[in-house]
């Protein structure tokens, strides 16, 4: 399973990216136009195909785009973008998503295909479905506006707001939680074959409704406090139909705010 706290590789992670960026723009700073739209070269796509398998030809242009260096600098401002390419930044996945993005990871494929993480802040008017059996993580301070829908294998949450700022749907497959608390914007809602995932002290807070069905695995029980909120929402429909991980005696009570856990 996951370590518990990912700030500090959050942290290394912007570091580290910055002063790839210092090295990358020599430490320069615009003096140019610094509103050109990112141009990605022909064939630039290949350059990720590695790193982002699981991801289309378009998609990894995407991924190259949104992570891109603003224009204007005086060094590497040529007109066939080769040299506003950041490609530390873009083997971290998107830094927006341009449209309703749908990712596709077999794990049976091994390496990236059955698990990696995006480190990147993304952002952006669309949203991710996540589909087959790999494990995708998101790390990144997201503000993306569209869904976020599991329909296989697992999301994991390294971050408060790694889902972004709409709503959470699980639909099939697991949401793994690796942070103490993670934000859902919008409403959450999962069907009879999703399973959430999370610690004893881990919290899922819903600014919406939720709709409760399917798998609640509490994952380690280290801490168990009666009353303790792993789920709160504005309202809720349905109950979670399988609780597994609780100590013998504990189970869950739902009030019209929460679902908490009680002895």
């Amino acid at each position: 399973y996951y370590l518990r706290d990912f700030r500090q590789l959050l942290s290394d992670y912007q570091k580290n990216l910055a002063d790839y960026t210092y090295r990358l723009t020599y430490g320069f700073s615009p003096i140019g136009d610094t509103h050109k739209a990112m141009v990605v070269p022909k064939g630039a796509e290949v350059l990720l195909k590695t790193r982002l398998p699981y991801l289309s030809d378009v998609q990894r242009r995407e991924v190259l785009d949104t992570t891109g260096l603003p224009s204007g600098y005086p060094m590497g401002d040529d007109t066939e973008g080769w040299g506003r390419l950041n490609l530390f930044k873009a083997a971290n996945g998107f830094g927006e998503f341009l449209a309703n993005t749908t990712v596709n990871m077999d794990a049976a494929k091994g390496g990236f295909n059955a698990n990696d993480t995006w480190k990147n802040n993304i952002s952006g008017k669309g949203g991710l479905t996540k589909e087959g059996s790999g494990s995708l993580a998101l790390l990144g301070k997201n503000t993306y506006r569209g869904d976020t829908t599991v329909k296989g294998g697992s999301l994991v949450a390294q971050n408060a707001t790694a889902f972004g700022n709409g709503s959470l749907n699980l639909n099939d497959g697991t949401v793994k939680l690796a942070s103490s608390t993670v934000n859902v914007k919008g409403n959450y809602s999962q069907a009879s074959k999703a399973t959430l995932n999370l610690a004893a002290n881990d919290h899922v807070a819903v600014a919406g409704s939720a709709k409760l069905n399917g798998k609640l695995v509490i994952s380690s029980a280290k801490g168990l406090k009666a009353g303790t909120k792993l789920v709160t929402f504005k309202k809720h429909s349905g109950k979670f139909a399988h609780v597994q991980g609780l100590p013998k005696g504990w189970h869950l009570a739902y009030s019209k705010q929460a679902v908490l856990v009680v002895k």
